[in-house]
């Protein structure tokens, strides 16, 4: 049995290590690119939010859709089947859907597996509906919670941000910069532009 002080050591121990890691997860999450000078998301600019949620296994929007709702938001989550939401997109009303949504929000999660040495975005079946087509209409922000490296996949989008890991602290932190209860200060480890002109570009 632990005596009052060594309960008390490990109550601090424990208190020490949540604060490193919150820590950790702030000062990470990088904002790789921003070309349309965002600073937060506002219920007056943004109400209406198009959550595009793409991912190999475990997906995160239950808890942005949380956070967002509780911020006043109102949020549409399409599945990925969603053949209606693709014809909508694709060949409806670029007007429409202009009135329709507000800003649009990716939220990729793709994580390596042992079998799987390829890990780009799928963005949807049957006809790839949930492509980046709005990037001049309407504000875009995508958030990758696993590979880094998807600006090669939507090289034009105006708003990347990489949070490297899909862990639920990791994810309210990225909602709280998203929300502007926090600055960006990561830097980014990797080159998430790829090597690539393009990805630079909007």
């Amino acid at each position: 049995m632990l005596t009052d002080k060594e309960k008390v050591a490990l109550k601090t121990s424990k208190q020490d290590a949540n604060a490193l890691r919150a820590a950790v997860f702030d000062k990470g999450i990088t904002l790789v690119k921003n070309e349309i000078a965002f600073k937060k998301l506002e219920v007056e600019k943004h109400k209406k939010i198009l959550l595009l949620d793409l991912h190999n296994g475990h997906s995160v929007s239950q808890q942005v859709i949380k956070r967002l709702s509780e911020a006043g938001f109102q949020v549409t989550k399409p599945e990925s089947d969603d053949v209606a939401f693709g014809f909508e997109a694709m060949m409806g009303s670029r007007q429409a859907i202009m009135k329709k949504y507000d800003l649009i929000l990716y939220t990729l999660n793709y994580q390596v597996k042992s079998n799987q040495t390829t890990n780009r975005v799928s963005f949807g079946q049957p006809m790839g509906q949930f492509l980046p087509l709005f990037l001049k209409e309407i504000p875009t922000i995508m958030v990758s919670f696993g590979n880094p490296y998807h600006l090669e996949d939507a090289p034009r989008v105006p708003v990347y941000i990489n949070a490297y890991s899909d862990q639920e602290g990791v994810v309210s932190a990225t909602m709280d910069k998203l929300l502007g209860k926090s600055e960006f200060k990561g830097v980014s480890p990797v080159d998430a532009f790829c090597g690539r002109f393009d990805t630079r570009c909007y």
